[in-house]
């Protein structure tokens, strides 16, 4: 358990240092989840941005995803 909250620690501090460090965001967006899936130990990650002007959810960041698939991908933003 102290293994596993060590390595959670460090990774926290790996995602600060790429905020730091980056001035463009979605650079940060693609490393931040290579480091959120190490943490939460799963092969698909993916970060969602509105757009309210379609009223969708484009695919900003992932990793595990098929290529092409990052920022070109969109989701439907309601209930459906």
């Amino acid at each position: 358990m102290l293994d596993k909250l060590r390595r959670h620690v460090r990774i926290l501090v790996d995602i600060g240092r790429l905020a730091g460090e980056n001035a463009d965001l979605y650079r940060f967006l693609d490393q931040a989840v290579v480091q959120i899936a190490r943490a939460v130990e799963i092969h698909h990650v993916k970060v969602l941005q509105y757009r309210p002007r379609t009223s969708d959810l484009l695919l900003v960041a992932g990793v595990g995803w098929k290529e092409g698939v990052v920022r070109t991908a969109t989701l439907s933003a309601d209930l459906r």
